[in-house]
């Protein structure tokens, strides 16, 4: 077989120029995206990528009647009296009666938390407003999270620091992670370690862990040395740091992976509470744990007592003394015997707050109350738990 290659070179150097046109026209349409985005403003840049919503947002009372009618792109819970709210791409703060108590004018708003709210730019900084619309002080920052304690961890240059109420800076920002504070206590990260420090921004523990989880019983989950222990408020050891891994704990007990099993032991004894072992052990809440053996879940006591056998398909924490669980792709709510409230017939079944948990019928969601009955017609394509007597809905 001849090749022609002329022919072969002719079809070669057509590619060659098809590609280089090509690259051509991309720079070109590049540079015209580039040069039309130096001329945009940040705002504009924002709306050039917005998508409207198909469903919009409104709020209901605790009757299931609208008291803001559905109007909003996106929307948050109310607390101190407010609600942030996005209206056609800005957000804004409304007050119960949905009118605007703090002008759509942002990128982003957050509920109000010790008095202040953070609120974005559309240049993606940060910064602090009070419910009657003033800013606290000039500054603004890469990123901000929420007062707690009468303190805000704020992110400036990539690294994180403190202020307080004033605006003033307590902590310089010069950490990696810095925590929200609980009862006086925040954990911070330097380099790949972290501490504690305390509201004056002096340290408890100077940074030593590899790992330093949530407190919760005036306790945390700590690393050193490649095994885990538990540390009190003021650093010092509730559990040595003897253990490959710690699961879960309460102030009674905790669980632990060892040897490729799950065994359950005594925290102030330290002792083995139950010979038996788990594939996995936490702890559901309310004195109760949940346990999985053989990929079905039950409920046991902190005295390592089965309270239900691993019957269920799937079990969550308790909230109230309930627990969702399923069963044959469904979900229903359990109490901390293991007796049935509801059969396993919702779509998603949410946790319960204030008495009312969410529930997807076939309708729609709607609530329960917990006695299992219908508290809310299932009328809505979405709705989240209520605040300050108020949820925020999306209709059908």
């Amino acid at each position: 077989m001849k090749i022609n290659l002329r022919h072969k070179g002719n079809e070669l150097n057509g590619l060659r120029v098809l590609s280089i046109l090509l690259i051509f026209c991309y720079c070109g349409c590049q540079l015209d995206v580039d040069e039309k985005e130096k001329g945009m403003t940040p705002e504009e840049l924002y709306f050039e990528d917005y998508e409207e919503p198909e469903d919009l947002w409104g709020y209901i009372n605790e009757q299931g009647d609208w008291i803001v009618e559905p109007k909003f792109d996106d929307a948050r819970n109310f607390v101190s009296g407010l609600a942030p709210v996005n209206l056609e791409g800005k957000w804004g703060f409304i007050d119960g009666e949905g009118k605007f108590a703090i002008p759509a004018s942002f990128r982003g708003c957050w509920p109000f938390s010790d008095g202040w709210a953070r609120v974005q730019y559309f240049d993606k900084s940060f910064s602090f407003i009070a419910k009657n619309g003033s800013l606290l002080g000039s500054e603004l920052f890469d990123d901000a999270g929420d007062f707690s304690e009468g303190l805000a961890v704020v992110m400036k240059n990539q690294k994180y620091g403190l202020i307080d109420k004033s605006g003033d800076w307590v902590l310089e920002a010069s950490f990696d992670k810095i925590s929200s504070f609980k009862d006086g206590i925040a954990r911070v990260k330097y380099g790949d370690r972290y501490g504690l420090i305390s509201s004056d921004g002096n340290f408890i523990v100077e940074p030593f862990y590899t790992y330093l989880g949530e407190f919760n019983f005036g306790m945390a989950k700590v690393k050193t040395d490649g095994k885990y222990g538990l540390i009190n408020e003021r650093g010092e050891w509730v559990l040595d740091a003897n253990y490959k891994s710690i699961i879960d704990y309460s102030d009674k007990a905790f669980s632990s992976r060892e040897n490729g099993k799950v065994m359950f032991y005594d925290l102030s004894t330290k002792k083995v509470i139950t010979d038996e072992s788990f594939d996995q052990l936490i702890y559901g809440k309310d004195n109760v744990w949940i346990f999985s053996k053989n990929r079905k879940f039950g409920i046991l006591s902190d005295q390592g007592e089965v309270i239900s056998p691993a019957k269920f398909e799937q079990l969550y924490k308790f909230s109230e003394g309930i627990a969702t669980y399923m069963e044959n792709g469904f979900w229903g709510y359990v109490d901390k015997d293991g007796n049935e409230i509801t059969p396993a017939q919702f779509g998603l079944a949410w946790d319960f707050k204030d008495g009312k948990a969410r529930a997807y019928f076939k309708q729609g969601i709607g609530f329960i109350n917990t006695e299992g009955e219908g508290l809310i017609a299932p009328a809505y394509k979405d709705v989240r738990d209520f605040s300050e007597g108020k949820a925020r809905a999306q209709e059908y």
